[in-house]
């Protein structure tokens, strides 16, 4: 049996969540298992594909002892079980313009992998509306070539909805032109385990602004970013995280980061229901270039930016609003 190894089916689970288990044996049959599983409910088994829940965070042991006609064989996991202790997430709509002087923000983490300098908030360079503020890695002067670096999300609550975007704004430069640096979004529909990638950009794609040896200090370009997170609707502990490969050539800035389920979520609108003459509110929330169409009874007929802004009606009946928001007509 010295080719049994013990398959999780997740290394990296949610507490509460179920795991399962199994034996990969190429060699020899198995005549019996005696499972155990230390703060596992159950903790012991002796099925081949036993099911188990952990209902306490931390990282536990695994080990089983397989019967074949040779014998008694004890098989230990070589890396244990992480469980992790993460309540249901956000609601949305959510945005993080990095305005406040905590870094990393309220529920996000940086993981720098031994790096002694990584992501941090930068307080006097970012993007409208946001404009005085981001979080920068540079890649060329504080990170080692193929350094991989990660900056965390909290964890948000997709479990209704029709559809969810993910959107944030970045600025990047390289001093090369053959080489530039990488950076990906991962998204797990489960409290960190089992990332997906759902965006990558490097070499040409990355680029915002043309190759420089100027120290790339103040951004001029920033390109937004949209990701369709439809499909995982349903789970309600998504986690995202950037991921950033360092070919130590450039400076990569974020800002303005925002989730949202869907239009209406990203609409404020103060009375859904009002008098001719009588005013309401209306603001587009994540702050984004924003360009209104109320209609010809309307005053103001149009306006410009995210408002909020006052509108009222001179006449009765249903009113078709447009908004034309970062280039996407709604």
């Amino acid at each position: 049996a010295c080719a049994a190894e013990i398959m999780p089916e997740h290394r990296k689970v949610c507490k509460g969540e179920v795991n399962s288990y199994l034996v990969d044996n190429l060699l020899t049959p198995i005549i019996s298992y005696n499972w155990s599983f230390y703060g596992g409910t159950p903790s012991t088994s002796t099925e081949a594909n036993p099911q188990i829940t952990y209902n306490t965070a931390g990282q536990f042991p695994v080990t089983v002892v397989i019967t074949t006609a040779s014998g008694n064989t004890t098989i230990s996991l070589r890396n244990r079980i992480v469980v992790e202790d993460l309540l249901t997430g956000y609601a949305l709509p959510y945005g993080e313009g990095f305005t406040g002087t905590t870094f990393p923000p309220v529920g996000w983490g940086v993981s720098n992998l031994g790096e002694t300098t990584s992501w941090k908030r930068n307080p006097t360079v970012g993007n409208a509306p946001t404009s005085e503020n981001s979080a920068v890695i540079d890649f060329f002067t504080t990170t080692s070539l193929g350094a991989v670096e990660e900056l965390y999300l909290p964890n948000y609550n997709l479990s209704n909805g029709n559809e969810v975007t993910f959107e944030f704004d970045m600025a990047y430069r390289s001093i090369n032109e053959m080489r530039t640096d990488r950076v990906e979004v991962l998204v797990s529909p489960r409290c960190g385990a089992d990332y997906e990638t759902v965006f990558v950009k490097h070499h040409g794609h990355i680029q915002t602004e043309p190759i420089s040896n100027v120290p790339y200090t103040s951004p001029a370009v920033w390109r937004k970013e949209v990701i369709d997170l439809t499909p995982y609707i349903g789970n309600d502990r998504v986690r995202i995280k950037f991921k950033t490969s360092a070919e130590r050539f450039g400076r990569l800035y974020l800002d303005n980061v925002n989730l949202y389920a869907d239009i209406n979520n990203k609409l404020q609108i103060s009375r859904n229901s009002v008098c001719s003459g009588s005013t309401f509110e209306i603001r587009e929330i994540t702050n984004s270039n924003t360009y209104w169409l109320f209609g010809l009874d309307a005053t103001p007929a149009s306006a410009e930016g995210p408002g909020p802004h006052l509108v009222s009606y001179s006449t009765p009946g249903s009113k078709d609003i447009r908004a034309l928001i970062d280039g996407v007509s709604y």
